[in-house]
């Protein structure tokens, strides 16, 4: 996972349908806004996506439309996410850790992400928080340097509501503009929304390992799924 590095200029990333209900890419929306992405060739380029989108296609009970924030952590988002962390360690198979994070332990993976240039982005949905992304070092050798690994955590209180898409195409858009070329998820095999969601952003799955994570009682296989980036234009050895 990841944290928040240096803020670029701001972008606005609103969610345009595409015809028959599909959701464009990120790039085809910024096209239709007229906007150009600005395509950094140097892993560390700054560059955060922030912006303001409205999610009319996810109403609350008295239709009313709701408006999702996206913008990159400060410090007091601590206690959020270390809530919305240990509550998916508790209760999800998607993290594989058994015990929940203390607050010195959150510090440590924050101040990591930073030392490491990732960002770590926050969504708020109407003035409260509702999840955040990331994305780290996929491994550590230095012929990897242009793959990430991804994750996306979205507080109970705020799930299907469209919450981990908008956060996952800035996250996306992100890593493009960073200069990275390709982005991997790891997912249990056995979490079809999660499989059904990264594929719905053009993820395709790429390795199946069995039997790699026990919790809950039981054996969990994971799958890898991966989006491969046309960045960057000139990558380099070393």
């Amino acid at each position: 996972m990841i944290l928040a590095g240096c803020v670029a200029t701001p972008q606005i990333f609103p969610i345009i349908p595409d015809i028959l209900g599909r959701r464009a890419s990120p790039s085809r929306r910024l096209a239709r806004l007229g906007a150009t992405p600005d395509f950094h060739h140097g892993l560390l380029a700054p560059a955060a996506p922030i912006g303001q989108v409205n999610l009319p296609y996810h109403t609350d009970m008295d239709g009313a439309s709701s408006t999702v924030h996206i913008r990159s952590f400060v410090e007091t988002d601590l206690d959020a996410i270390l809530a919305i962390y240990n509550n998916a360690i508790e209760t999800l198979t998607a993290v594989f850790e058994y015990q929940p994070y203390t607050m010195d332990k959150m510090r440590e993976w924050v101040a990591a992400k930073q030392e490491g240039g990732f960002p770590i982005l926050v969504a708020d949905l109407d003035n409260g928080f509702a999840g955040f992304a990331t994305y780290g070092t996929f491994r550590a050798r230095p012929a990897y340097k242009y793959s990430v690994e991804h994750s996306v955590y979205v507080a109970e209180r705020a799930r299907r509501r469209g919450i981990a898409r908008v956060l996952m195409e800035a996250l996306i858009a992100d890593a493009r503009q960073r200069g990275y070329h390709t982005m991997i998820g790891g997912v249990v095999a056995d979490n079809d929304p999660s499989l059904r969601f990264h594929e719905s952003l053009g993820f395709v799955e790429v390795a199946h390992v069995r039997e790699v994570g026990y919790k809950f009682g039981r054996w969990l296989d994971l799958k890898f799924l991966q989006l491969v980036f046309e960045t960057p234009a000139n990558p380099t050895e070393g």
